[in-house]
């Protein structure tokens, strides 16, 4: 004679392998539906950041813009001293520590900002200055005539943590 659990080891055998299937069809489905939600999310951050960071570009080339020499006519009293109009960016946009000027003529006392400027010429655009990694600040540089800008950025004020947090909601 048999014993009984031979005859059901076959049905609970079964009955394993179906729940085990039936448990990684499930992770599967969560992990993929965590993944697409993490890539929306991530999507939006990165946009969001990309959107801020071309805000700064725009704000670089505007001010090589309006950087033109003056006619003789605003030159004066009323002209604007060594401290320009620019000088009141950071309080328009936080993320923007400060604003550099600096005459073409001469060089930077930074050989970072000169070697950056040159690559800027070169590529007629804003590019990456120094960065400083441990306090995520960096320093975008646009060169022009006769005045070269330079914004030094705070990373986490242009990544923007409360935006960032309510779009992760």
């Amino acid at each position: 004679m048999r014993a009984p659990w031979r005859q059901s080891a076959p049905w609970l055998l079964g009955w394993a392998v179906l729940l085990l299937a039936g448990t990684l069809t499930i992770v599967r489905v969560d992990i993929a539906q965590r993944r697409s939600i993490f890539q929306d999310q991530a999507r939006s951050a990165h946009r969001l950041v990309s959107q801020q960071a071309a805000q700064l570009e725009a704000v670089l080339a505007t001010l090589v813009l309006i950087s033109a020499p003056r006619p003789h006519f605003l030159e004066g009293p009323q002209a604007d001293g060594p401290t320009g109009p620019e000088q009141r960016l950071p309080a328009l946009y936080p993320q923007q520590l400060a604003v550099m000027r600096h005459d073409t003529a001469h060089l930077w006392p930074d050989p970072a900002f000169n070697a950056a400027e040159e690559r800027s010429r070169a590529a007629r655009r804003a590019v990456l200055g120094p960065v400083d990694l441990p306090s995520a600040r960096y320093v975008l540089l646009q060169a022009g005539s006769p005045l070269s800008f330079a914004l030094r950025i705070d990373q986490c004020a242009l990544a923007a943590v409360d935006k960032l947090k309510d779009l992760l909601k």
